[in-house]
């Protein structure tokens, strides 16, 4: 008896289970019990049956209990806001997602604007949650792409070319020499000191959007060192 006769004699369609054959088993042989008028060739057919369809080893794996496959839940998403320095530097970050849970978040180094962060396994019901990042300018200070811009305003004699300039960066005080043409309002680019490199996004630049302060009229000046010595 062949596998495909044997389903034909118990009613099973292809792809049944063990369930559906033990259910199929019963009713046939039931049906076909001397006792009940049926006949002993009838019995020894159905029994026969299932003997090949659980012997026959393509058969067991057709009727191997199916697995459920299990649908992991939808990532669930949130805004994060990020300083220039978060951004620049990387580090911890605490925040709170949706159902007032806290979490301490990684943020690596050279985060850009859009980037999208994956807490794996870290939402309801083992759901991913995903952090999608912006950047918030702070005083005089913003991001452009992979490049950093700070806005620093000195007076025309420390624009000087050659003069010497102190500026306070995301990375720290900077010590630089007025290049040629600074006191036109010509920006400085200091190469590789923006965003660092991350994934396939190069290391971007510092770039120093520079604004001549207007010189301190005569009279106010000497008001103020008069005032100085007033006081002393």
């Amino acid at each position: 008896m062949t596998a495909g006769q044997a389903r034909e004699l118990l009613g099973l369609p292809v792809g049944a289970d063990a369930a559906a054959l033990g259910r199929a088993y019963r009713i046939a042989v039931k049906a076909a019990h001397p006792d009940l008028g049926g006949s002993a060739e009838r019995l020894r057919q159905i029994v026969e049956a299932r003997r090949v369809l659980t012997s026959l080893a393509e058969v067991r794996m057709t009727f191997a209990p199916a697995r459920p496959s299990a649908i992991p839940p939808a990532p669930q998403s949130f805004a994060l806001k990020v300083t220039v320095r978060e951004a620049l530097l990387g580090g911890r970050r605490k925040v709170t997602v949706a159902g007032g849970r806290a979490l301490s978040v990684r943020l690596p180094k050279g985060l850009r604007p859009g980037d999208a962060l994956r807490l794996k396994g870290m939402g309801d019901a083992g759901a991913d949650i995903v952090a999608c990042v912006s950047i918030e300018s702070q005083a005089g200070v913003s991001v452009r792409g992979d490049d950093l811009w700070l806005e620093v305003t000195a007076t025309a004699e420390q624009l000087k070319a050659g003069a010497r300039l102190e500026v306070d960066t995301p990375r720290g005080r900077r010590a630089l020499k007025a290049p040629e043409g600074a006191a036109e309002g010509r920006p400085i680019r200091l190469k590789g000191q923006g965003l660092p490199a991350r994934g396939q996004r190069p290391a971007g630049d510092l770039i120093l959007k520079l604004t001549v302060k207007a010189a301190e009229p005569a009279s106010k000046k000497l008001l103020r060192r008069f005032s100085a010595r007033w006081a002393a």
